[in-house]
């Protein structure tokens, strides 16, 4: 595949079924300050248990990820977020992974998406990437960064809704879940290398499947 030889296979993000995948799956985006704990670091503090981390409140929060370099303003997320988990995924906190994992497939996809969507703080993108890498459901994360990829080529129209873009990028076959979470994090290295708001195709291991008229121009789509 093109996009693994060229960048190799990327990080796992975390085991499904976990808080600590979605504690990572939160902190991925964003900017840093100067180097970033490992993945390690979670282990050794209060953001390895949502019940410890809703009890910490959102300032004690921020002061863990500022320790941490990561950014302060993620603290009222992941706080809310822990709320959301202690009421809605685990509320007794015995629950391991696999039935973790259970909960999530118990339920539709659209009942969690829409439960999600409604916290503060959580778009439709981070609701779906919490569900691929935590919850072990099979959809995509819908970064502006795949988008433009995927109309620049021509995948998909500029003006597709979520449910086509959905139906495109999920077409795949084998591990569906597994799949779809390399991919999302392929897309988004072709996002930031070469796929910005001004295209920049030279060198891109996408380049060879430009249509033969060439890149499709966003300007329509407000890109």
């Amino acid at each position: 595949m093109l996009l693994r030889e060229q960048y190799g296979d990327p990080p796992e993000a975390g085991p499904v079924g976990t808080w600590s995948t979605l504690v990572r799956t939160v902190l991925q985006h964003g900017p840093a300050k100067g180097k970033r704990g490992t993945g390690n670091w979670i282990a050794d503090c209060p953001l390895t248990d949502p019940a410890e981390t809703y009890r910490l409140g959102a300032d004690r929060l921020a002061e863990v990820l500022e320790s941490q370099r990561f950014p302060a303003g993620k603290a009222g997320l992941l706080w809310t977020l822990a709320r959301w988990w202690q009421k809605s995924v685990d509320p007794t906190g015995e629950a391991d992974s696999q039935a973790i994992v259970q909960i999530f497939a118990d339920r539709s996809l659209e009942w969690w998406q829409e439960q999600l969507r409604a916290l503060p703080g959580v778009n439709w993108e981070l609701a779906d990437r919490i569900l691929l890498r935590v919850g072990g459901r099979t959809v995509y994360p819908l970064d502006r960064g795949s988008l433009r990829i995927a109309a620049r080529h021509g995948w998909i129209d500029v003006t597709a809704d979520y449910d086509e873009c959905q139906s495109f990028f999920r077409r795949v076959e084998g591990d569906a879940r597994a799949i779809l979470q390399v991919l999302s994090q392929w897309q988004g290295a072709v996002a930031k290398e070469f796929c910005k708001k001004v295209p920049q195709c030279e060198g891109c291991p996408l380049q060879t499947l430009l249509p033969a008229r060439g890149v499709i121009s966003l300007d329509d789509a407000g890109d």
